[in-house]
């Protein structure tokens, strides 16, 4: 009698854990986001030797307002600008620098020169035509999460 009365207590508080242990969890769930839409001031860019100081191009794009399941992100942002020689981001003269926070950025003919000439190796004194998207990224629980791609605008 006494074996099943210890049994019958062993039982009956082994069941109350199981029962009454619910772990109360608010889980925040990434919903996704909208693509950034990227323009620029000028499609037809010229660099002189005359301008190197002044702005050759501004990016600007809008916010992809990543949501999740508790609302809008308040979470950084960060974003890369692609320049490249195809449409496609896909070849070995892709450019790409990072951007934080902000939803536009600038080049002084200078910079863009350096860009098309030293950094993607195209060659100078040449009408060239290249592509530009942005590219969204939330970094969430460690790791990058949402990457959305802007449309591609052409400049020349």
């Amino acid at each position: 009698m006494k074996n099943f009365f210890k049994s019958a207590m062993l039982f009956a508080t082994a069941a109350l854990l199981v029962v009454g242990c619910k772990k109360d969890e608010n889980r925040v769930v990434f919903e996704g986001g909208i693509s950034p839409v990227l323009s620029v001031n000028t499609a037809t860019v010229v660099l002189t030797p005359a301008t190197v100081n002044q702005e050759a191009i501004r990016f600007s794009w809008t916010n992809p307002n990543y949501r999740f399941n508790t609302g809008v992100s308040s979470h950084d942002v960060q974003y890369a600008l692609e320049i490249d020689v195809n449409n496609n981001f896909n070849s070995a003269k892709k450019f790409v620098t990072t951007i934080a926070r902000n939803l536009t950025t600038s080049f002084t003919v200078d910079r863009l020169n350096s860009i098309l000439g030293n950094d993607m190796g195209l060659e100078f004194d040449r009408d060239v035509t290249v592509f530009a998207r942005v590219v969204s990224s939330l970094r969430f629980e460690g790791s990058v999460n949402g990457q959305l791609a802007s449309n591609a605008v052409t400049i020349r």
